[in-house]
């Protein structure tokens, strides 16, 4: 199932393309427009579920070519289609700098639209099947912040690499990884989800989440801990059945707890966290931690010490660290307070205020280490379009 966004302003075109869509034979939901592309720039709600855009540029205009390249640059994964009846070599170089991925010429070639619908699909199909990588967050001793790193990755995941993010906040000492990134206030906790296990499927799932912003998602913490005792490995085991295919990351914020329910998110991580500080009771509290997580039995490719706000002028250098801890520090992530607590007290995310801060772009590395920015490769019919027309261009006299 696609769902397919077509702008036009048309009735006459809009009829034709929507009768070649229905006949394609592809699952679809579509919605027509014609009031313009501005008007898809303003609503980020409709874009946000839209995976094809086709827009009818039949006369097309720069301020068509701005709006389309603003579209593409909010939503990386959006395709979009371009229809128009004779493309200039111009507007074949526009069209690709805007993000235009297909280029479909007025009147339609029916097969070769439909061979673009098939592909559209193709791609949502694999999406709908993913199998997001699982990573947890421990804290090695109380005030490592490891809620504020759980939550800020994320963020940074979901907005500079296009990702599904879902945070789930772990702790038991009342969790407020929510409210680290937003202002807004949590529909429900995961202790109301696992009060509710017998309902559990996508679309309950989707009510009791906190959206935070496009592509990431907040399930609340309990927000006490004689609430968190009621959540029990059953639940989780239900809940993480049902998400772990619809996001490309699930984050858990576990917290300093060792107990049954975070013993069965850090079994289900691709990769832990365990943070800790630069200072003695920290280093302590880690070799233990690491201890226990080699008789856990996991392995130490999937464990990654990160060391938070640290300073360089500390007393204990990184390799006294890693001595006693037994273990290769992954991650160095500076002391940036000013960013840090303005981060914080606002409730946004520390990339969102400050771009350019060193904790900023810490993040941003860790992101890039997880999810690396994807090869170009391919060809598109656009291109392939655009190489047509060049191979064709009269030679000057």
């Amino acid at each position: 199932m696609i769902n397919i966004l077509l702008v036009s302003s048309d009735p006459g075109r809009t009829q034709q393309i929507t009768a070649i869509i229905a006949a394609s034979g592809i699952g679809h939901q579509l919605r027509t427009l014609a009031n313009g592309l501005q008007q898809v720039c303003t609503d980020k709600d409709a874009l946000q579920v839209t995976d094809l855009l086709i827009f009818d540029g039949y006369h097309l205009t720069g301020d068509d070519i701005s709006a389309l390249e603003k579209l593409s640059g909010r939503r990386r994964e959006l395709v979009c289609t371009l229809i128009t009846p004779s493309p200039s070599h111009e507007l074949l170089i526009q069209a690709m700098r805007a993000g235009v991925r297909n280029v479909a010429l007025w009147p339609i070639e029916r097969d070769s639209f439909v061979a673009d619908l098939k592909r559209v699909a193709g791609r949502r199909a694999e999406a709908d099947h993913r199998d997001g990588q699982v990573l947890s967050f421990v804290s090695c001793k109380g005030g490592s912040g490891t809620t504020f790193l759980a939550a800020n990755l994320g963020y940074a995941i979901a907005s500079l690499r296009d990702k599904r993010v879902l945070l789930v906040d772990l702790n038991q000492q009342f969790g407020g990884a929510a409210h680290l990134v937003c202002d807004k206030t949590p529909p429900a906790t995961i202790a109301d989800v696992c009060a509710q296990i017998d309902r559990l499927d996508a679309s309950f799932f989707d009510a009791c989440l906190t959206h935070a912003y496009p592509n990431f998602d907040v399930l609340a913490g309990a927000g006490d801990p004689v609430k968190a005792v009621d959540i029990k490995v059953p639940h989780l085991e239900r809940i993480v059945a049902l998400i772990r295919h619809q996001y490309d990351f699930v984050i858990f914020d576990v917290g300093q707890s060792v107990n049954p329910v975070s013993i069965f998110a850090l079994d289900h991580s691709d990769v832990i966290f365990p943070v800790l500080h630069s200072s003695v009771p920290h280093i302590g509290a880690g070799q233990r931690l690491l201890q226990l997580f080699q008789s856990l039995g996991y392995p130490g490719e999937r464990v990654r010490v990160l060391v938070n706000q640290h300073d360089k002028r500390g007393q204990i250098a990184l390799k006294t660290m890693e001595d006693v801890i037994g273990a290769k520090i992954s991650k160095v992530l500076p002391n940036d307070v000013r960013a840090v607590l303005d981060s914080v007290n606002q409730g946004v995310p520390v990339i969102k205020q400050h771009k350019n801060s060193p904790i900023s772009k810490s993040l941003s590395e860790l992101a890039e280490s997880l999810a690396p920015a994807p090869r170009a490769s391919g060809t598109t019919r656009l291109t392939k379009l655009f190489r047509s027309k060049a191979r064709v261009q009269p030679s000057p006299a």
